[in-house]
């Protein structure tokens, strides 16, 4: 698995990474990783060319009692990624229309779990 690497710029934006050839990719465990965490940053009804992917957080953090189907809406997104075997461990809470999740995943890379941790705000 390849994927085009992301990085933050000056102004704290993350942007694609161009110019220096082979190495501006990742492999293996970080491509799953970034693949994970680009996709959980997706908004629905968001992208041009794939409007129904990503998560409807505008829905999902602005009504009351909407973290059960977002929790399930995360893990939905996770195991649909190439290289993901299944999750170990998932913890999340939501406080102040701000959702947090800690997430461990066994991937096909390596025999120890991914842990990622992610943070979304509305």
């Amino acid at each position: 698995m390849i994927i085009r690497a992301v990085r933050k710029n000056e102004n704290g934006q993350e942007e694609f990474c161009f110019g220096h050839g082979y190495t501006d990719y990742k492999h293996d465990i970080s491509c799953v990783e970034q693949d994970i965490e680009t996709a959980l940053q997706e908004f629905k009804n968001d992208c041009f060319f794939d409007l129904e992917a990503g998560i409807d957080w505008k829905a999902r953090l602005g009504y009351h009692n909407q973290k059960e189907y977002l929790d399930e809406d995360i893990q939905n997104v996770i195991l649909a990624r190439n290289g993901i075997i299944n999750i170990i461990d998932f913890n999340s809470n939501i406080i102040d229309r701000i959702y947090n999740c800690q997430i461990k995943v066994l991937t096909i890379y390596s025999d120890e779990e991914l842990s990622i941790q992610f943070s979304q705000a509305i």
